[in-house]
């Protein structure tokens, strides 16, 4: 039995429209009626995260920053934390500078890059309110540490960009793409495969009494942690290769056709 169900936001949880549909969130109230806890597993930030969570009235904790982050939604405190230092992503940020290529930093209250862009114009209509700030170079600007990093640009750039920073030192740094236009960067660590098994021994709860469902390359990990998983129709066709089923799209609540076959039958 099912007691714990995580799902991403974007291109998945989310329609085209960044919008829950209706009948997701019926479903989603349906699982809290039968005692199975939900929750939000996403790239995004923790302030973009905190509205969604309230207007599903997410109850445990859910994931932030691809797992970088886990925070309790009703004092908003995060309750784990891992980040990269400045000094282990130093060379990225040089790499990106020196190519061009449009780079956020994060805190948890902005996005730090170095100068407004079409890149940055392009990022707000998926930050949504979020605030960006120009600083600068990100290599002269003084930060400890970050919860992760995205390069931003065409896709063919930025493929050749993973060429090149593959073959950097990276042992403890996660280097993947969530869309086709970002790149990101996350310590080895922070993965929501991890944070989801930690909110899942914190309830007690056993890996196979987890489900997951996603739809790009950081979903992977909670895909293959999780009990029985699913990734969307629009999702990545390396992911539905392990998935354990393919549902529908997010713009046909693809999240209830999952539930309704593997976890509320």
């Amino acid at each position: 039995m099912i007691k714990l169900i995580a799902s991403d936001l974007d291109d998945t949880l989310l329609n085209s429209n960044f919008q829950i549909s209706k009948k997701d969130k019926n479903t989603i109230k349906k699982l809290k009626e039968k005692g199975i806890y939900f929750t939000i597993a996403t790239g995004r930030v923790t302030k973009s995260v905190e509205k969604f969570a309230k207007e599903l009235d997410v109850e445990i904790p859910y994931i932030a920053f691809n797992g970088a982050k886990i925070v309790d939604p009703k004092t908003h405190n995060v309750i784990f934390s891992r980040e990269i230092e400045k000094s282990r992503i130093a060379k990225i940020i040089e790499y990106s500078e020196r190519k061009g290529i449009h780079c956020n930093i994060y805190t948890d209250e902005k996005v730090l890059v170095k100068e407004e862009t079409h890149w940055s114009e392009f990022y707000k209509t998926f930050a949504q309110e979020f605030p960006i700030e120009a600083v600068g170079s990100l290599q002269d600007y003084t930060f400890d540490s970050t919860p992760k990093v995205i390069m931003i640009g065409e896709q063919e750039r930025l493929k050749e960009a993973y060429d090149d920073i593959i073959k950097f030192p990276h042992n403890d740094i996660n280097i993947f793409f969530s869309k086709a236009n970002f790149l990101e960067f996350t310590d080895i660590k922070a993965t929501k495969g991890d944070a989801l098994k930690y909110i899942a021994e914190k309830l007690n709860i056993k890996r196979e009494e987890t489900a997951a469902i996603g739809d790009s390359f950081n979903d992977q990990s909670m895909i293959e942690f999780a009990g029985v998983s699913a990734v969307v129709k629009n999702g990545r066709d390396e992911l539905k290769k392990i998935a354990d089923y393919i549902s529908y799209s997010n713009d046909d609540s693809g999240f209830s056709d999952f539930v309704k076959k593997y976890v509320l039958q």
